[in-house]
Formats: C-alpha cells, sequence, structure tokens
C-alpha cells in the first residue's frame, strides 16, 4: 500500500444516521427519506489509521526498552516501561 492517504467519501444522513447512495440526496442536498442535511464525508481509511496506531506503539516501545536501559529500576517510568512491554 502507498504512503499516500486513501479516503473513503460518502453521502451521510444525521436523521438517519445512514451512509446514503448519491441517489437518496435531494438536489438541495437533503435524504430523501427523512428530510434532514445530507453531510459529504470524507474520511481516511480505517485499514490507514490502524497502520498509523500501530507504527507509533512500536515507537512507544521502543521508548520503552530505552527508559529501561537508562531509568533507575525504583523510577516510576521504569515500572510503566515494564508494563507497558509485558502488554506485547
Amino acid at each position: 500500500m502507498s504512503d499516500e492517504n486513501f479516503e473513503i467519501e460518502h453521502w451521510f444522513c444525521n436523521g438517519c444516521k445512514t451512509e446514503l447512495d448519491p441517489m437518496s440526496v435531494t438536489f438541495n442536498e437533503n435524504c430523501v427519506y427523512c428530510g434532514h442535511a445530507a453531510e459529504w464525508i470524507k474520511s481516511i481509511s480505517v485499514i490507514r489509521e490502524n497502520e498509523k496506531l500501530k507504527r507509533e506503539i512500536d515507537e512507544m516501545k521502543g521508548l520503552a526498552r530505552t527508559l529501561i536501559e537508562y531509568v533507575p529500576k525504583s523510577n516510576q517510568l521504569f515500572k510503566r516501561a515494564q508494563e507497558l512491554l509485558n502488554d506485547e
């Protein structure tokens, strides 16, 4: 997968709380079912967000490993770092 964000675009009705196909939105951008305003939503893919979170977790674990090496065992940071690494 490329590094570019891939976006999911769709219509959404806050009245119906549902995704709408373009044929369910009027020219005035209202939901044909309930009449509420429909919104055009652009969102980053959930897969992309999960990949980003995994990278951030890996970075945190790297910092935790560094803390364990250099922080005294009695320090609260040492204990929190150990907890994070024990969750692997």
